[in-house]
């Protein structure tokens, strides 16, 4: 289990989830984020390893050189 724990955590700290912290008051926040993690939890289970997949878009690209 702590490496869901772990998994939350990381996730709460680099994803969308740093403007809901910015919008929201403090309360409210801790509130989400307390139901946010058992819904996760509740479908990462105890079952190891465990798919968790995160959607990047990743990019490359080139200056034109005149």
């Amino acid at each position: 289990m702590c490496i869901q724990l772990c998994l939350i955590e990381g996730y709460r700290r680099t994803s969308l989830l740093t403007t809901y912290q910015q919008r929201l008051d403090t309360e409210t926040y801790e509130r989400f984020v307390k139901r946010y993690t058992q819904k996760l939890m509740k479908y990462l289970g105890e079952e190891r390893p465990f798919f968790f997949a995160y959607k990047r878009i990743l990019m490359w690209g080139q200056a034109i050189q005149n």
